[in-house]
């Protein structure tokens, strides 16, 4: 047998002061089994019942007695001892009743092959302080029966009696399985007679049987005997059986009693004989109701508590439906019932509660880390240890040279994992790997990270600029330098100081470079620069500009190296034409405004009543001042007489 204790302190011990005990069978073998007793035998002399207490009202007498059960939360299956003891008073010792004691189950236990079924020692009656003991060496012993679940097959044989088959036997026999229903042959014939059916009726068997062809008188046709089944049905399977008879007799034999497999009782048929005939007659069987059938359902808390008073053992009718309880169970959850049998119930039925044990989860979450959350699995009252950390975690630091070059562009800097915490600022409460963790509730850890350095800074370069220095901020920076510490990505910006040089552009400049400092203006040279014909307006970065960027002595504030080209203005003239004693006719303006280097239109050709206009004094072209041109005049004509009259001469 595969009995054992699971727990042996070196005695037995049951109620009042003390917790009860379990011990177990397990079925090795490979038929499922069915546990009918169990004996437990004390070592000699050392089995006892004490009491240290007195009943109210007993005289310091009290009847207490064992009980087992598979299920100490609801007491299934209980067992009692056969005999009771009365235990002397306060302090009083009882060996010889407990040597060894047969404990009988209510109900057979099964036992699957390969599973054990763990069986609970209790103790019932007395008081508070009242126990009992078992003291080792102690053995334990059961009845268990192994279960039989192979098919079992029954014959089922059908005797002519005095008549003969088809194919002249006197019988037939047919196998089927147990608890099935036999198919009869075709009737048999018996000269003189008429075959009236089987005894007993064909229906379900469960042994080996035999059954007897019933027969009746054969006389002439006279009339005919509808015999229904009303609702059951005759061996043949049908519903109705007709026979012929002759007329005069007192009393007929009906062909067979049909049967109901829903388990109506069959009463009889109406109406009942005598009957004379013709015509003919339909007769009907008539049934009882079945008694409702009843089941036995029970509930198995599997460790769980039901706190409404449902009954764990119901008594159910056939059809109905069993009033499940509603169990808890600290540290699960209820998953319902291994079967829904007891939602409709066609037979006995053991529901076993289902249980999930609660599940609660530490979450790892990186923090800014490289990695994927993680997730910890914890079961209600287990004790876990905390993960060490898997996550890596990198700042990146960014060279901006800000115009300049620079390599690298950037460089990684490792921070190292410190612990875990339950904000993701740190605020939280620490926690460090392997430390152990027992509530059952969840848990978000964040990893923290201590702060690295910037590290080594390289240095970046540009043309006509002096390097200097790395900083936080694009403008308005502090300086940084590679010990400074960090926990997030950071670019650092180069600061420069800037060559500003200056190009006449077509003057004359002889200006020293200046030197513009990161984000700090610059005052540019005041000079004027001249040039011949030009007028010096100012600078300017683009060197063919017309118009100014910066006056002299202006600021200039771009962060760049700076070449600035002079802006020159042509220089501008005034050119009058003096028509003198002329009259304007049009044409060009009498004054004009020249550039330097260009040339003056001349007006349309004035005129005088007297005079004759031939030319201009004075060059109106390659202007490079203001001047004034005059009209030149002479005399139109003189008169001289020729001897004979006066005549115009040019």
């Amino acid at each position: 047998m595969g009995w054992t204790w699971s727990t042996d302190a070196g005695y037995l011990k049951c109620g009042g002061q003390f917790t009860g005990n379990t011990f177990t069978y397990t079925n090795n073998t490979s038929k499922k089994q069915e546990i009918v007793s169990i004996t437990v035998k004390c070592a000699t002399g050392k089995g006892h019942f004490h009491y240290d207490g007195v009943a109210d009202g007993d005289g310091g007498a009290i009847t207490v007695w064992f009980e087992c059960y598979r299920d100490p939360s609801t007491k299934s299956n209980v067992v009692t001892v056969t005999n009771r003891v009365t235990p002397t008073p306060t302090g009083g010792l009882d060996r010889s009743k407990l040597v060894a004691q047969t404990f009988t189950f209510s109900r057979a236990v099964p036992v699957d092959p390969g599973k054990s079924m763990p069986i609970y020692w209790d103790f019932l009656g007395g008081n508070s302080t009242s126990r009992c003991m078992c003291m080792s060496p102690r053995e334990i012993t059961g009845v268990v029966r192994t279960v039989d679940d192979t098919p079992k097959t029954v014959t089922a044989t059908f005797n002519a009696n005095g008549g003969k088959f088809s194919n002249g036997t006197t019988s037939k026999t047919v196998t089927v399985n147990s608890g099935s229903i036999p198919t009869a042959p075709e009737n048999p014939t018996k000269s003189g007679s008429n075959f009236a059916g089987w005894s007993p009726p064909v229906g379900p068997i469960t042994s080996n049987t035999t059954y007897t062809a019933q027969w009746g008188e054969v006389v002439p046709e006279g009339f005919r005997i509808y015999w229904h089944a009303s609702g059951g049905q005759f061996s043949d399977g049908s519903d109705q059986m007709v026979r012929t008879y002759q007329g005069g007799q007192s009393e007929w034999v009906a062909p067979q009693e049909p049967v109901d497999y829903t388990g109506r009782i069959f009463q009889g048929w109406s109406p009942m004989s005598p009957w004379s005939g013709p015509p003919d007659v339909h007769v009907y069987a008539q049934w009882e109701a079945a008694p409702p059938k009843e089941y036995t359902v029970i509930f198995d808390l599997n460790g769980g508590i039901d706190w409404s008073g449902t009954p764990l053992t119901q008594i159910v009718q056939e059809g109905s439906s069993a009033q499940a309880p509603n169990p808890t169970r600290d540290g699960y959850d209820f998953q319902g019932w291994n079967t829904d049998a007891w939602r409709y119930v066609t037979g006995d039925v053991y529901a076993v509660a289902q249980w999930k044990i609660k599940q609660y989860y530490i979450y790892y979450y990186p923090n800014g880390g490289s990695g994927s959350t993680q997730m910890q699995v914890k079961n209600h009252g287990d004790t876990v240890s905390i993960y060490n950390n898997s996550f890596s975690k990198s700042v990146r630091v960014t060279y901006d040279p800000q115009g300049g070059s620079v390599s690298p562009y950037y460089r990684d800097r490792t921070q190292t994992f410190a612990n875990w915490d339950t904000s993701p600022s740190g605020t939280g409460q620490t926690w460090w790997p392997g430390d152990r963790y027992s509530s059952d509730q969840n848990l978000a850890l964040y990893a923290q990270w201590q702060s690295t350095t910037i590290g080594p800074l390289p240095i970046p370069s540009m043309t006509d600029a002096f390097f200097r220095g790395w900083h936080d901020r694009s403008h308005g920076g502090a300086a940084v330098d590679e010990s400074q510490f960090i926990d997030s990505d950071i670019t650092v910006y180069a600061y420069w100081a800037y060559k500003v040089f200056y190009h006449a552009n077509g003057g004359e400049c002889d200006l020293e470079t200046q030197i513009k400092e990161y984000d700090v203006g610059l005052n540019l040279h005041s000079y004027i620069l001249e040039r011949k014909g030009y007028r010096f307006l100012g600078w300017s970065t683009n060197q063919y500009a017309t118009s100014p960027q910066y006056r002299p002595g202006g600021v200039l504030n771009t962060n760049a190296v700076t070449h600035l080209y002079a802006v020159w203005e042509r220089a501008s003239y005034t050119v009058t034409f003096d028509l003198g004693i002329g009259t304007y006719t049009g044409g060009a303006a009498l004054v004009q405004t020249v550039t330097y280097g260009g040339s003056a239109t001349p007006p349309n050709t004035p005129t005088h009543s007297t005079r004759k206009f031939f030319g201009w004094a004075g060059d109106y072209r390659n202007i490079d001042s203001d001047r004034t041109i005059y009209a030149m005049w002479k005399a139109s004509w003189i008169w001289r007489y020729n001897g004979r009259t006066w005549e115009r001469f040019y």
